[in-house]
């Protein structure tokens, strides 16, 4: 187990010092970790090893095509798909790129993920320039043109094969019906290229796909040559008791509070989320009055944990701070969740109004509040990288629609957090969120500060924190610098009365000015190297109206 254990860190180690040598771009480390952290929660049962075989025998014996596996929420598609990635990075005549669909901003839609193809796989060329033209071209252009490109784009890659992980398509906004996941009718399938995605077939419909080999299988068997293959796998339910004492196992091995797995009610049939549950509960310090798991669905498992992390943690402290975890898009580091509940006046009225009356406040929450909260959670919170902070989010689909359902964020813990994130309030000895810290554009901000000024108009009505955004020059800049500018449209355009704020003027008018100017000219604002280069610009291209209320030449100089 040791030389195991040491050899997975050597080959990651080695991995990420060949990606630092090659500069590859963040989204790269970020897909790369989250696959190392899915890796370790493999477990090699025998309900499995069949799909397992099946994959790697259509990897190693044809010369390309695309296998889709599917199954159920929880059944383990992400970390099967993460230890098969992992397996062949590990092999030289493989190069290996993954994409785990909603871990970052930049696999939302199947646009985005396959612009952050094209750009992984172009990394190595000389011709910078003309790549960026390029780039500039697709995000102007539509999905059909843009996989087009990646097709294009994988044809000339001869020097090794070339394997594409991509993984929960159920999770792209428009992730329906993956078209793009091979190419035109008329063309043919690279050689050299597997793609291997996985998916709920309840949420994605693959009949193009399937439709696109039929077709392509019958043209080469007249022509009597190798065709493209298709491979379709379902991961199975676990039914065998072997599997799952061995997963129960596994959890229980890692708890402070082992108890025996003959102790715990095993379901009939279970995939091993379900089983990760089981453990959880059996091994939680608080049990409930008439509590049974018997039969459960895994999503009243989960809500019945949410429940034991109020009893234990309490319930104000629970409620907000999933809130915040839920506001937040790409999550939150350990200092900006204590940062936030330190600024929340019920959470510390809830810790410390009750037994120091007497006493004055601490300024902030103790470090280990959140710790304590993070150790409940273990398993079940993913780490990613993002400008040297460890953000934390939720693992499992279940957990992220359970906890977006029970703890909706309300105006207040909204407030609270576009205050924080528009640096307007920081608790004593947080991190202030500047648009600059130190000496580097401040990603956090431009990401999550947004995002929570919308929700606050959209669900709550109250337009004071938009308004604002609209009105900062800089935070206008950070959306594109952080390439989130195409989302700031799609969100802005489904307000009912974005057209009407026209006629409004103030600071509501700014709100529709700047909805035009990132639709008409975000790609180009994009570019912008800072604040002042966008700002001169805006100014010399005059793409702000002369009718604009708030954002005007005064304000741009």
């Amino acid at each position: 187990f040791l030389q195991d254990w040491i050899s997975t860190g050597i080959h990651e180690t080695n991995e990420i010092m060949a990606q630092l040598r090659r500069g590859f771009r963040s989204e790269v480390f970020a897909h790369n970790a989250f696959m190392y952290e899915k890796e370790r929660m493999y477990i090699d049962v025998s309900s499995t090893r069949s799909a397992w075989s099946e994959v790697d025998e259509f990897l190693q014996s044809t010369s390309c095509g695309v296998c889709l596996v599917n199954a159920q929420s929880g059944a383990g598609k992400s970390s099967f798909l993460a230890k098969l990635a992992s397996t062949y990075q590990q092999k030289e005549s493989q190069a290996v790129y993954t994409r785990f669909c909603g871990t970052t901003p930049l696999t939302s839609t199947s646009k985005d993920v396959l612009i952050s193809l094209i750009e992984e796989l172009k990394e190595s060329e000389v011709d910078e320039e003309a790549e960026e033209n390029e780039m500039e071209k697709m995000k102007n252009g539509t999905l059909k043109e843009v996989r087009d490109s990646l097709f294009r784009t994988l044809s000339t890659k001869n020097d090794k094969s070339i394997i594409i992980v991509i993984d929960a398509l159920d999770k792209l906004k428009d992730g329906s019906i993956p078209f793009w996941l091979v190419p035109s009718f008329e063309t043919v399938f690279p050689a050299g290229v597997h793609v291997v995605a996985s998916f709920i077939p309840d949420v994605t419909n693959t009949e193009h796909v399937e439709k696109y080999f039929s077709s392509h299988t019958q043209q080469r068997e007249s022509m009597d040559t190798a065709s493209a293959k298709l491979l379709q796998v379902t991961l199975p339910v676990l039914d065998t008791l072997q599997d799952k004492e061995m997963i129960i196992r596994h959890h229980l091995l890692r708890s402070d509070f082992p108890r025996k797995a003959d102790e715990i009610e095993l379901p009939a049939i279970a995939t091993p989320l379900h089983l990760t549950l089981a453990a959880l509960h059996a091994v939680f310090p608080i049990h409930l009055n008439g509590e049974t798991q018997a039969g459960e669905s895994v999503m009243n498992l989960v809500l019945l944990f949410f429940q034991k992390l109020e009893v234990y943690h309490g319930e104000v402290l629970v409620r907000k701070a999933f809130q915040y975890l839920n506001i937040a898009k790409e999550g939150l580091a350990a200092i900006e969740w204590e940062d936030l509940l330190s600024l929340d006046e019920e959470v510390k009225s809830s810790l410390f109004g009750g037994a120091q009356k007497d006493h004055a406040t601490p300024p902030r929450l103790p470090g280990y509040v959140i710790q304590h909260i993070l150790r409940s959670l273990e398993g079940l919170i993913q780490t990613s990288g993002r400008e040297g902070y460890a953000l934390y989010r939720w693992f499992h689909r279940q957990f992220w629609e359970g906890a977006a359902e029970k703890y909706r964020a309300d105006a207040d813990a909204l407030r609270t957090f576009a205050s924080y994130f528009s640096s307007k309030s920081t608790p004593e000895f947080g991190v202030k969120q500047e648009v600059e810290v130190g000496g580097k554009y401040n990603v956090r901000r431009g990401v999550e500060l947004f995002p929570a000024c919308f929700s606050l108009c959209a669900d709550h009505a109250d337009m004071s924190e938009l308004e604002d955004w609209a009105c900062s020059i800089s935070d206008i800049y950070l959306v594109c610098h952080c390439k989130v500018w195409s989302g700031v449209v799609s969100q802005l355009s489904s307000l009912p009365n974005i057209e009407s704020l026209r006629k409004e003027g103030g600071r509501k008018r700014a709100v529709y000015d700047v909805y035009r100017l990132l639709l008409s000219s975000g790609n180009e604002m994009e570019g912008c190297e800072s604040v002042a280069s966008m700002c001169r610009w805006v100014e010399q291209k005059k793409v702000l109206p002369s009718s604009c209320t708030v954002l005007t030449s005064d304000d741009l100089n």
